[in-house]
């Protein structure tokens, strides 16, 4: 199973359905990861699910590693 991180609170059965597939970690909340945090949220995920309050960046990338395909 891909791991798959979602940055923050998504609408309806959506993380639901992502579960029925993929090994989630989920934030259930509103509020943008801090960028000091970021980093060992994301690392070693293929897959991360972004909002408009995180930024995807060089360092972004960096930090999930080479695992990263979405």
């Amino acid at each position: 199973m891909a791991r798959v991180v979602v940055l923050s609170r998504l609408p309806g059965d959506a993380v639901e359905r992502l579960r029925g597939a993929h090994d989630v970690d989920y934030r259930d909340v509103d509020a943008a990861v801090p960028p000091e945090e970021l980093p060992d949220v994301v690392a070693g995920a293929e897959a991360v699910v972004v909002t408009l309050g995180h930024r995807v960046d060089a360092a972004f990338l960096d930090a999930a590693g080479p695992d990263l395909r979405v």
